[in-house]
């Protein structure tokens, strides 16, 4: 009845079967997968926000393992499936709460279960309903005209770790100390050197560029800061340098 409904409501989030079939087996995926699914169903039991973060982290994470497109067709099938699995499970609570909890466990069952972690379209019934369940219980407001672009998943507060606010920093202001040595720093001398002596806690790298404070170049020890030129992909063949 609620496919009924969301058909009639312009629901658009349906995924493509076939691609789903062929979903990467990847053991590392596997191995991820089940222990994001365990801290979905930490997040619901305990009722905590510190573990769905966990959990979205997880997923993301899993994104670099499988691709985003193989990524995308299982969470099209948890919004599909998974909220139609919600809509139902709601109305049986108004109507028994033993039925509902007992409901509910089943689902948290499915999503500890190993022997499915390959049949996202299996999962995604569950997923898709503890994530809804998890996002009520915390009084998430995720409700929303069906319509909507976004997967469930998407939904779910995109909250970034202490370490992924660190690393981001960091990014920036590596990329901001390479931009700003070029704009500052316009001698620059050909060659055709390598690396032979550095201090490598005075060093850093972004692709094919390196600063350093003070380095030994084919004999030649540049006493001073200066921006190494690599040659492409190597690690010591240096082919011009800036001071």
């Amino acid at each position: 009845m609620f496919h009924a409904f969301q058909n009639t409501q312009g629901e658009t989030r349906h995924a493509d079967e076939l691609t789903l079939l062929a979903y990467p087996r990847i053991l590392q995926n596997c191995l991820l997968k089940h222990e994001e699914n365990r801290y979905l169903v930490k997040a619901y039991k305990e009722k905590s926000a510190a573990n769905l973060e966990h959990f979205v982290m997880l997923r993301r994470a899993r994104e670099a393992i499988i691709g985003i497109d193989a990524l995308r067709q299982e969470m099209l099938s948890e919004t599909k499936e998974g909220m139609a699995e919600f809509a139902g499970i709601m109305a049986l609570r108004q109507i028994c709460e033993q039925k509902f909890a007992e409901s509910v466990q089943k689902h948290l069952d499915k999503l500890l279960c190993p022997e499915i972690l390959l049949k996202p379209r299996h999962m995604s019934y569950s997923a898709g309903c503890i994530m809804c369940l998890t996002m009520e219980a915390l009084g998430i407001n995720f409700y929303h005209a069906l319509t909507e672009t976004r997967n469930v998943f998407e939904l779910v507060p995109q909250k970034m770790s202490l370490v992924e606010e660190h690393f981001i920093k960091h990014s920036q202001e590596l990329n901001e100390q390479f931009s700003n040595f070029h704009k500052n720093h316009s001698k620059k001398t050909e060659c055709d050197v390598v690396i032979q002596g550095f201090n490598p806690m005075a060093m850093v790298r972004v692709g094919n560029e390196i600063i350093c404070d003070g380095v030994v170049l084919s004999g030649k020890y540049i006493d001073k800061l200066v921006l190494l030129i690599l040659e492409e992909g190597s690690k010591n063949k240096v082919k011009a340098y800036l001071t």
